[in-house]
């Protein structure tokens, strides 16, 4: 079981040590793979994305699955959560509303900017 943990990465590793997860602990590992995910929604939303980062919490949250830790639903759910904090609204929200951005970039229609962003953001959420 330990030596999966270290093919994810050394640093990983510690964080499971300092969580007391020698015996896995499902609550632990899920609080870790949410702040994991909040650090990285963070990064999204300023922007900055880090794809290392992001595979890593894939890695970590794969781990978990195969682990039995918890189950894809969970793993969901937890992501969806997260983006929540973050973000203030769902993915299916924030996907649709990108969606129609870059759809009206695309047909030169500009009318959906005629509101200002903060007034949409208040009416999408």
């Amino acid at each position: 079981m330990k030596s999966l943990i270290v093919v994810l990465s050394t640093k990983h590793m510690e964080t499971v040590y300092s969580l007391g997860l020698g015996i896995m602990d499902k609550e632990l590992y899920i609080q870790e793979c949410y702040r994991q995910l909040i650090s990285h929604f963070a990064l999204v939303k300023k922007q900055k994305v880090d794809e290392a980062m992001q595979h890593r919490i894939q890695g970590f949250i794969n781990a978990g699955e195969f682990l039995g830790l918890f189950s894809r639903d969970e793993a969901i759910k937890v992501i969806d959560d997260a983006h929540f904090k973050i973000f203030g609204i769902t993915k299916e929200q924030r996907k649709a509303r990108n969606s129609q951005i870059k759809s009206a970039r695309g047909d030169d229609d500009y009318s959906i900017f005629d509101t200002p962003a903060i007034d949409r953001i208040k009416l999408e959420g």
